[in-house]
């Protein structure tokens, strides 16, 4: 039987480092990484305080059978990433009964701070102010999330196409084009009464709303989650050693093994 892990946490808390971690080298394992064009399909939540659909039992199973059509056939453990996830547990519960979360959380002020910098940079995953990168650079960057993009997941083009304005924009972005003022991460479905809340706020507000989402959806629908701490794994070996045996044992592979280094204790 095929298992799904899905890694939940606060954007910026360390889950893409635990979920590519738990990746490996197998052929048996596949990870989803931040598949939103795939979620939107089923017009479901993404707002920070909105409420979702996670009843709509048509809309549960049509995800159930096109997720998995995004999987090789090969594949025994698939493991997703989304950051938006962490306010659809409710429906991924529904979709998928027998899946296992891995919570991922980290000290609220690395997480605002890690927000800001995003903010400030460009889409890469570690940010950097982008002023100083060659134009030529940005191109080729562009190009090589597109590709990456169609080899995660053969629908991405037509989902893409969906949305083209967002992806558009992000684009312009991306080559410093686009001198818009929108802000990195979940949005809030009345957007227009915190925008202006000055950037470490914001940033704190949806540290804030997205722990609480994903901690009242385990309670809620009584969730053994594993329980993973960020900062932890950074700076106390045993504690990094103890999750690995952890996981290694969710996942049926000994070989897990966090790569710290020194940009993920900043």
């Amino acid at each position: 039987m095929r298992k799904y892990i899905f890694i939940i946490g606060a954007a910026r808390s360390g889950t893409h480092f635990v979920a590519s971690t738990l990746n490996g080298k197998s052929n048996k394992h596949q990870y989803l990484a931040e598949i939103n064009e795939f979620w939107h399909q089923f017009d479901l939540n993404d707002k920070l305080d909105f409420p979702d659909n996670s009843d709509n039992k048509n809309i549960t199973d049509k995800i159930y059978k096109k997720f998995n059509r995004l999987v090789k056939e090969e594949v025994e453990v698939v493991i997703e990433k989304t950051a938006s996830n962490v306010f659809r547990v409710d429906m991924l519960c529904k979709a998928f009964p027998n899946s296992t979360f891995i919570y991922v959380h980290r000290n609220s002020d690395a997480v605002v701070e890690s927000v800001v910098k995003k903010n400030q940079g460009d889409f890469r995953k570690i940010s950097k102010v982008s002023r100083d990168i060659k134009f030529v650079e940005k191109v080729k960057f562009l190009f090589q999330r597109l590709i990456s993009k169609a080899k995660n997941n053969k629908y991405s083009f037509f989902m893409m196409m969906k949305d083209p304005i967002t992806y558009l924009r992000k684009a312009l972005s991306i080559v410093g084009l686009n001198k818009s003022s929108d802000r990195w991460g979940p949005r809030f479905s009345m957007e227009n009464e915190v925008i202006n809340l000055p950037l470490k706020d914001y940033a704190y507000l949806q540290w804030e709303v997205s722990v609480t989402s994903a901690l009242n959806s385990f309670d809620k629908n009584n969730i053994d989650y594993i329980d993973v701490d960020f900062d932890l794994i950074i700076t106390d070996g045993d504690y990094r050693r103890k999750i690995e045996r952890m996981l290694g044992i969710v996942i049926g592979d000994s070989n897990i093994e966090f790569k710290v280094d020194k940009r993920h204790a900043k």
